[in-house]
């Protein structure tokens, strides 16, 4: 009999992708929500789908019965100030109610960290529920992802907004910080040869691309992959991580709190020692060019699967036309030349 598989949030962004995944590997899957019927929208075919709160321990049990290898996705970033402490409590009862139904291994995927004082919550977040899953008997492998380049990612959004519509920006000095983006498609891939290789079993990776670049470059790389003309992009030391959070709320479809718990990660710089995890699961990187590529050409072709604002529907007053798109009444996410 094959492994079973849960991809517990699975209504977020990387959960939506997961899921037809691990399905064209013909394993049995297992979708976990918050929202059932956010789920059942999806009309995914063979996969079971289960409603289940890692903040409410009760309805645990009935995601994690029968499972082997469970996928932890989910994370409180929109709940706005003090989301950490969630994230937390969610990864604890998490833990315990894995070891409980005799689950074998849990996937996490995390963020990459600096090497430096004052991360920030959402990456000292990130961090500190991978340690929070390996306190439990289940044994864990994390994966520490760098930022992921793939249609309806929100930090590709972000970039997107700005790069498509503002000619000249006025932008925080984090655009000058630097770090190995990756593509979606190779992050999916190494969540699924991690989950099914032995030896990664209690193993923390970092996952990056092969090229290092700020955001600078990547906002005008996605320009000209839009056919569009490269922004003016300058930098200023005024606009503080608060300041900023409300300034791209303003402009793009991300809202404040998730945006400030963004910045918070994109002011550092980032590296990806991805030795050890590119000799487990060798895949052909995608480059910054071609990863940009790849992401809008599925937003035209209507491909895209999933979106971070999926996952936090409520934030949204449970409204579809609160997107910057829609304050534009433009109605496609790619700029017409």
């Amino acid at each position: 009999m094959k492994d079973r598989f849960l991809v517990f949030g699975a209504s977020g962004y990387i959960g939506g992708y997961l899921v037809p995944f691990l399905g064209e590997h013909g394993v049995p899957v297992r979708a976990a929500s918050r929202n059932r019927a956010v789920l059942e929208a999806r009309e995914w075919t063979n996969v079971d789908i289960v409603e289940a709160d890692a903040l409410v321990p009760d309805t645990l049990e009935k995601a994690l019965v029968d499972i082997d290898v469970a996928f932890y996705l989910v994370h409180s970033m929109a709940s706005g100030k003090h989301f950490g402490v969630l994230d937390i409590q969610a990864a604890s009862n998490f833990a315990r109610a894995a070891a409980a139904a005799g689950v074998q291994r849990i996937v996490y995927l995390g963020g990459l960290v600096p090497e430096e004082a004052g991360l920030g919550e959402h990456i000292s977040s990130r961090r500190d529920t991978g340690a929070v899953l390996r306190e439990g008997s289940v044994p864990v492998t994390e994966i520490r992802s760098g930022i992921i380049i793939g249609p309806g990612s929100a930090a590709f959004e972000v970039m997107r907004d700005l790069a498509l519509n503002l000619p000249l920006m006025l932008t925080p000095r984090w655009v000058r910080a630097t770090s190995p983006p990756i593509a979606l498609c190779n992050v999916l891939e190494y969540l699924w040869v991690t989950s099914i290789t032995p030896e990664a079993a209690g193993k923390i990776y970092e996952a990056g691309g092969p090229e290092l670049v700020d955001y600078t470059c990547m906002m005008r790389s996605l320009a000209v992959q839009a056919g569009k003309r490269p922004p003016i992009i300058i930098p200023v030391p005024v606009l503080t991580p608060n300041l900023s959070s409300y300034w791209l709320a303003l402009i793009t479809a991300v809202p404040a709190p998730i945006a400030r718990a963004l910045i918070t990660g994109l002011r550092h710089s980032f590296t990806a020692d991805d030795a050890s995890l590119r000799a487990i699961a060798p895949q052909r990187l995608l480059s910054v060019d071609e990863a940009i590529k790849e992401a809008i050409e599925q937003e035209r072709e209507h491909k895209t699967l999933a979106r971070w604002t999926d996952g936090n529907f409520a934030l949204r007053g449970y409204r579809h036309d609160n997107a910057y798109y829609s304050k534009c009444a433009g109605g496609s996410a790619i700029a017409q030349t």
